[in-house]
């Protein structure tokens, strides 16, 4: 059974003041039984929820801080996907974007790291098995 929530935040408060809204996505891929988390920043605005988010998702306090230092600062085109493999855990976190093109393009590279994670930690070697788990997170991630 596959679990999947794609919620868009737009927080009372912060969201009347900024007009501050993101985008958290969480899934679960069932076969090897690991959960994604997807934190799309759409402003420097969203770092008080953010921060609040990657800290639940046990990225560590060091990591949190470079993202929300670089997310304030305005940095912008990047991602970061953090892991932790004892959970099953992958945290997937992209800067607000210029342009959709740019966000496929990065979404895909961090698409990838997931792929090589997950084949390295469950010794896959086979190509036709990571095409299946590609096609998978396809759907997931850009939809």
């Amino acid at each position: 059974m596959m679990s999947e929530r794609k919620v868009k935040f737009n927080f009372q408060g912060l969201a009347k003041k900024t007009g501050s809204t993101m985008i958290v996505k969480r899934f679960k891929i069932p076969i090897y039984d690991y959960n994604v988390t997807l934190v799309e920043a759409e402003s420097k605005e969203d770092v008080s929820k953010i921060e609040i988010i990657l800290k639940r998702e046990t990225i560590n306090k060091e990591d949190v801080n470079e993202i929300i230092q670089e997310l304030t600062e305005g940095k912008f085109n990047g991602a970061y996907t953090y892991r932790n493999m004892r959970y099953r855990t992958f945290t997937v976190f992209l800067f607000p974007m210029k342009s959709k093109l740019k966000r496929l393009n990065i979404l895909g590279h961090e698409k990838r790291h997931i792929e090589d994670r997950i084949a390295e930690h469950n010794s896959i070697n086979d190509i036709e098995t990571m095409g299946y788990l590609a096609g998978f997170l396809t759907e997931k991630l850009f939809t």
